[in-house]
């Protein structure tokens, strides 16, 4: 029964080592410092470029076709399309490099802002 437990611990050992050397190699991680400044900055542009947006395609719309709330609802969701394919890039390309060797933003206030500003709701809190 000794022996048993002698190589579960190993075993958890080794777990924790191997654990331990890929946060090493993990430089984002390692020297994870977020930025409650660059968040908040995150997040008033997150809502200003939306909104902007939203605001400039309502009015091409509204130039092209003439007015009406149909221009308004475009403007909303062409923003909101734009904004989801942001995201989705976010999520699929900067997000996931954070946790290799190379990421592709290395300081922690760049992270903090891209994860409020590029990630929304979804990465803003991580």
């Amino acid at each position: 029964m000794e022996r048993n437990n002698s190589s579960t611990n190993r075993t958890q050992a080794e777990t924790v080592s191997a654990r331990l050397m890929s946060i090493e190699s993990m430089p984002v991680v390692k020297y994870w410092n977020p930025s409650l400044a660059s968040g908040a900055i995150g997040v008033v542009c997150f809502f200003a470029l939306w909104s902007l947006v939203a605001l400039a395609v309502g009015s091409l719309y509204s130039l092209a076709l003439g007015p009406g709330e149909l221009s308004h609802d475009m403007g909303g969701l062409l923003a909101g399309v734009a904004q989801l394919v942001v995201m989705l890039v976010y999520a699929a390309v900067f997000y996931p490099s954070y946790f290799t060797d190379d990421p592709v933003l290395r300081r922690s206030d760049d992270i903090s802002f891209a994860n409020y500003f590029a990630g929304g709701i979804i990465f803003g809190y991580l």
